[in-house]
């Protein structure tokens, strides 16, 4: 049997947290749509699982740059399931992981629907 890479306490957390995915309402991100699509949910919707996904990318995320359109970002992301998530200031992102793509230390997203 394979050893967890994740103490007890936080692959729980984990699980916890995609019950709180599941149930939360994601809005499609229009501005996107065609160039970066994804979806989002804003803190004042679900502050404490808000919280929770911050603390969860803290912990176990990855620095990654992000480039569109030539422009370069750095964020943190966390990969669960189907998705990677990050954070922008009071807005929490995801987008479906398949749609990234790596090149020389830099992500890019192709341009299909979430």
């Amino acid at each position: 049997m394979t050893k967890s890479p994740l103490p007890k306490s936080e692959t729980s957390e984990l699980a916890s947290l995609n019950k709180g995915i599941a149930e939360q309402r994601w809005q499609n991100a229009k501005t996107y749509e065609k160039t970066a699509p994804h979806e989002y949910f804003i803190k004042s919707w679900n502050p404490k699982l808000f919280s929770r996904f911050l603390k969860a990318i803290e912990l176990n995320g990855k620095d990654e740059i992000f480039s569109l359109f030539g422009h370069e970002k750095m964020y943190r992301y966390i990969y669960l399931g189907k998705y990677r998530y990050w954070q922008d200031g009071v807005v929490l992102n995801r987008t479906k992981a398949d749609k990234i793509t790596h090149k020389k230390g830099v992500s890019e997203q192709k341009n299909e629907k979430v």
